[in-house]
């Protein structure tokens, strides 16, 4: 059993999960509960490091529930990505509709100085826009989908070897070592 956290401790999972999920970071976070709950000392200094592990947990747990149903972690893989993916796309189009307008009013010369400002202020904030979708992109893929999904296969693979030595134990010394063997070279290779 691992020991709770802060925000286990106190029941605050929902309420940060919420904050999570309006876009607030851990630090955010962190100090919204410690402003909600400076009447509780614990709370009151909350560190973002108790948020970002209870976040990392949560998504972790969400993440195994997640392929426990379907059986086929990359289809849920897939899906998360591919929701994110269609959200990028959305803010980079309505980008690209802004510039169009003002390009089409450029063609028929109905532009002042400011308008042509707007333009270009508009080709900055697509080009700024799809930066910031490719790293979001990728941020994604780590901490929600990469990341999770790695510690959940090394927690699997961890229990099956504790499970096979433990069944070596009841097995002749030959067997054990040979066993240990397999495991060592699985480790090392």
């Amino acid at each position: 059993m691992t020991k709770k956290g802060k925000v286990e401790k106190w029941n605050l999972e929902d309420e940060v999960v919420r904050l999570k999920d309006e876009g607030k970071g851990s630090h955010a976070i962190a100090k919204a509960i410690s402003e909600k709950y400076s009447d509780i000392p614990e709370l009151e200094g909350i560190s973002h490091m108790s948020i970002a592990r209870f976040i990392e947990r949560h998504d972790e747990k969400k993440m195994k529930d997640k392929i426990e149903k379907t059986k086929d972690p990359t289809s849920v893989m897939e899906q998360e990505f591919s929701i994110k993916m269609r959200e990028s796309i959305l803010d980079a189009e309505e980008a690209r509709q802004t510039i169009n307008s003002y390009m089409s009013k450029l063609k028929n010369e109905d532009l002042s100085s400011s308008d042509v400002q707007k333009i270009i202020s508009s080709w900055q904030k697509i080009n700024d826009q799809y930066r910031k979708n490719l790293v979001s992109l990728r941020e994604f893929a780590d901490n929600r989908i990469i990341r999770p999904t790695q510690n959940i296969i090394y927690k699997k693979e961890i229990n099956i070897k504790n499970l096979l030595l433990d069944i070596s134990r009841d097995l002749c010394q030959n067997c054990r070592n040979k066993i240990k063997e397999k495991l060592e070279e699985e480790k090392n290779g």
